[in-house]
């Protein structure tokens, strides 16, 4: 059974001031999020990745369209959702505010006036989620970036938000940061069922989520699971200004000499095992 429609927008359209003609950085953009569901979002610059996650979260107004959260209209000029939706942008620093990871994470809730039992209980399950229980009295100074991203996020869990979005959330992170992060949103979609809305230039990245859209001036021209839409079920990805993965790319050539690879593998120990089964089988010379 699917899971029922958390977010849905219908024909958006957003202009920023000053730029009221010539071409909208979102245009008539629709688009739908089931709960628990992960959707990667990629495109090429100015392709209007950063827009929609700012007009979802809020921050910046919409002047046509639709915008549906939980089943209610949110109005395009004046309404809130900074309670409902959890953003995390792509510098760390710019976002941790407090001198302890605890006081940190305790920020949002507080500023909620919540009682103190009830900011402990969500400071504590954000802590879990992203693997920075441990480090809770830890100055926020003496973290790496990866560890600060993750408490950014923890940050943003606190707030119990239904569609948490990241805007770029690796990209001024080292590998083993990306990769702290990347287990850390794994963790809390799988255990959570958090809504996940994760914007990236990072193709292989988007292999990790349900479902891809690829915006292109301001409009969603594809959709689909990551893999094949990657490569090339519904035209060159060339064509949007992307360049597959490398692990596709792979993919793709070892199917041209034959073997048998599935689309959804779309990792290296995925293709590893196909081409293992294939030499088992006597399908390659040995």
């Amino acid at each position: 059974m699917r899971d029922p429609v958390l977010l849905q927008a219908v024909d958006v359209t957003c202009r920023y001031p000053g730029r009221a003609q010539g071409r909208p950085a979102l245009d008539r953009l629709s688009l739908t999020l089931a709960r628990g569901e992960w959707v990667a979002v990629a495109g090429p610059n100015g392709s209007g990745k950063s827009t929609l996650a700012r007009v979802l979260a809020g921050l910046i107004p919409y002047q046509e369209g639709e915008l549906w959260l939980n089943g209610q209209r949110l109005t395009p000029q004046a309404y809130d959702v900074r309670t409902r939706v959890g953003l995390v942008f792509q510098d760390p620093a710019s976002q941790v505010v407090g001198a302890t990871v605890e006081e940190d994470v305790a920020f949002g809730p507080e500023n909620l006036g919540l009682p103190p039992s009830e900011i402990r209980r969500r400071v504590e399950e954000a802590l879990a989620l992203v693997g920075l229980a441990a480090m809770r009295h830890r100055p926020t100074r003496s973290l790496s970036g990866g560890q600060r991203q993750r408490l950014a996020i923890a940050g943003a869990l606190a707030m119990e938000p239904d569609l948490l979005i990241l805007d770029e959330p690796t990209a001024m992170l080292d590998p083993r940061g990306q990769e702290e992060v990347l287990a850390a949103v794994r963790r809390l979609n799988r255990r959570k069922k958090t809504a996940v809305l994760w914007i990236t230039h990072r193709l292989e990245e988007t292999l990790l989520a349900h479902r891809l859209l690829i915006l292109q001036r301001g409009q969603v021209v594809a959709a689909g699971p990551p893999a094949p839409l990657l490569a090339g079920r519904q035209g060159p990805v060339e064509s949007w200004g992307l360049r597959p993965p490398e692990v596709i790319r792979l993919a793709g050539a070892l199917r041209r000499q034959g073997l048998p690879v599935p689309e959804e593998a779309a990792t290296l120990q995925a293709l590893t095992e196909t081409v293992l089964q294939a030499w088992r089988a006597g399908g390659m010379g040995r």
